[in-house]
């Protein structure tokens, strides 16, 4: 195994996944002993019998894999590990032309120590999340580009499964990383430097607890620096997957940001693969865009339903009658108060993708025809009611990722493809959510988008408060897994 395979060994034993819900934290055990505060690393209180296994660089296990680095830490559940586990194996016995978008399953084996029974899994390493490019930029925004590569990959992984709460979405590690010996990983990303572990009565550590803990090794770059023969993506994290034609889910495990109305509003109706195409539409935005689509900082569930309304338009009748706050943010008349108005579609495009893109000369900005096509797939995928968002499939088949996207990603030859294998034809049409195109005010009540399979008329038109913006039309249930962890991550 490559030395950076071995690496993951510890972040799986460690536990990736400062993402998972509330629901899975609540499970992890942890020990009433208090210890001294050390930044940047696990919380120490885990390790404790059902908690953490201590981990030691150095340590080897199952008889071949040394750990040599930390890659990362968070939360493990036996239950997700296992998940995670069965669907990377069913996803290792397809033959698709897109399996590199996948990650391969090395190894799996379970190890016994002082806190438990551990299942660990062996994994190829990976450079870092968007969420933590993003964090290291000083702009927060991919080259044009390189944003339209991320975004194509994405939905071909997307249309590969089928149905997906977007999982971590990595980054993958260049090969000359991949093959680094220890002493080489060590000259270019130094060594793991020891924090001791301390606890608050200055007692002795029992066996449960390591005597060091480690920051985790940082691989990866900020996203202005992001080439593009780098921008090639791995989707990760499976521990909370599911099958639609063989499960019911009714709880949503995403982030509230990237969470679709429905898994609010309509709690006892089993999620759909169209809940994952909200989600994908906001991963989209967020890599073309400086800031995300929908959530700030501490943003609640109620400030995101508004930021919805004032972004994307009236909800349904039933639903905003099911909304007890809406009086927090919208006035008798469904107007906003304006103390909590927040910026509409046009203003949030201008701010958030045009005017960073033109001042920090980050690839342009998108000409008048790549907005409005842009525009019209996100408005589509983001139809407040399900059965009117396009498929997987039909995004691919857009206007923006058959001439934008896919053709960037062709010509990087990061990920080998061919049209061909992406076209099929639309298995129902739809009809869209009514939006307003932003870019072009002398085209906003008419827009034609032409496909290989069809032309969609869309129209705009003025809706008032608790009325429909949507038409429903049933659509063919999907099949595939359902990946429940939404946040958007890179190898």
């Amino acid at each position: 195994m490559r030395t950076l395979a071995r690496q993951t060994l510890y972040q799986r034993l460690a536990c990736k996944s400062r993402h998972l819900p509330t629901t899975f934290r609540r499970k992890m055990a942890t020990s009433p002993i208090r210890y001294e505060f050390v930044e940047e690393v696990e919380d120490i209180s885990n390790y404790a019998v059902g908690g953490f296994h201590p981990v030691r660089i150095g340590d080897c296990y199952h008889g071949r894999y040394r750990v040599v680095h930390k890659l990362g830490h968070g939360i493990g559940i036996a239950d997700w590990e296992t998940q995670e586990a069965k669907t990377l194996s069913t996803l290792a016995k397809g033959t698709s032309t897109f399996s590199d978008l996948f990650p391969l399953l090395l190894d799996q084996f379970e190890m016994t120590g002082p806190n438990g029974k551990h299942k660990c899994l062996v994994l190829e390493a990976a450079r870092c999340s968007l969420a933590a490019s993003k964090k290291a930029s000083w702009i927060r925004l991919f080259h044009l580009r390189t944003a339209r590569i991320l975004a194509a990959q994405m939905a071909i992984a997307v249309h590969q499964m089928h149905n997906l709460h977007l999982g971590n979405v990595l980054l993958q590690l260049p090969r000359s990383l991949t093959a680094l010996s220890e002493e080489q990983l060590y000259s270019q990303f130094d060594r793991p430097t020891p924090q001791a572990v301390v606890r608050e009565d200055k007692m002795c550590l029992s066996s449960n607890v390591p005597a060091h803990v480690y920051e985790a090794i940082w691989m990866g770059m900020p996203t202005e620096s992001l080439a593009i023969q780098d921008a090639k993506i791995l989707l990760s994290d499976f521990g909370v997957a599911s099958q639609p034609e063989k499960e019911s889910q009714l709880q949503s495990n995403t982030p509230i940001n990237f969470r679709p109305p429905e898994t609010r509003f309509e709690q006892k109706t089993p999620l759909t693969p169209a809940a994952d195409i909200w989600s994908l539409a906001c991963m989209i935005w967020d890599v073309m865009a400086q800031r995300p689509l929908f959530g700030e900082i501490l943003a609640t569930t109620d400030m995101i339903t508004s930021q919805h309304i004032n972004t994307l338009g009236a909800f349904p009748r039933d639903w905003w009658n099911k909304w007890d706050a809406k009086w927090k943010f919208f006035k008798s008349d469904g107007t906003p108060i304006e103390s909590q108005r927040t910026p509409s579609w046009s203003s949030r495009f201008e701010r958030d993708i045009q005017g960073p893109r033109r001042e920090k000369n980050m690839g342009g900005s998108l000409d008048i025809e790549e907005a409005q096509a842009f525009t019209f797939m996100l408005r589509s995928m983001l139809a407040y009611q399900p059965a009117d968002r396009p498929t997987a499939e039909e995004i691919l088949n857009t206007e923006w990722m058959r001439k934008y996207a896919l053709p960037d990603l062709q010509r990087s030859e990061i990920l080998e493809f061919d049209h061909a294998k992406l076209r099929a034809p639309c298995r129902t049409k739809l009809r869209f959510q009514l939006m307003q195109i932003t870019c072009s005010p002398a085209k906003r009540d008419l827009v034609w988008q032409k496909s290989p399979n069809m032309a969609r008329r869309v129209s705009k038109e003025r809706t008032g408060i608790g009325q429909s913006q949507t038409s429903r039309v049933e659509k063919p249930a999907a099949r595939g897994f359902n990946i429940a962890d939404t946040t958007a991550c890179f190898y």
